[in-house]
């Protein structure tokens, strides 16, 4: 029984994560906006710090899933099951 609410849970976290990154992915998409945004930003430098921190977010978001997604493999994998790509 544990084994299961173990995979429930991680499922569970595995689905926050992906749609996190499906929404990452559509940002990446409209990245052309972000440029002239962020070009437009850099005249100013108070702007120009938010968009640091706003890319160092991102970057610590997209290093939170990739670690999510290793583990959920590695959890299923352990268990026998099987991860689609």
């Amino acid at each position: 029984m544990r084994g299961l609410e173990d995979l429930a849970l991680h499922v569970l976290e595995a689905d926050d994560h992906y749609r996190a990154w499906k929404a990452l992915q559509e940002l990446a998409g409209r990245g052309d906006d972000f440029v002239d945004l962020a070009v437009a930003g850099a005249a100013d430098p108070h702007r120009a710090a938010a968009w640091g921190s706003h890319f160092a977010q991102a970057r610590a978001t997209a290093t939170t899933l990739a670690a999510s997604i290793d583990a959920t493999r590695s959890f299923l994998e352990d268990h026998g099951l099987t991860c689609a790509e």
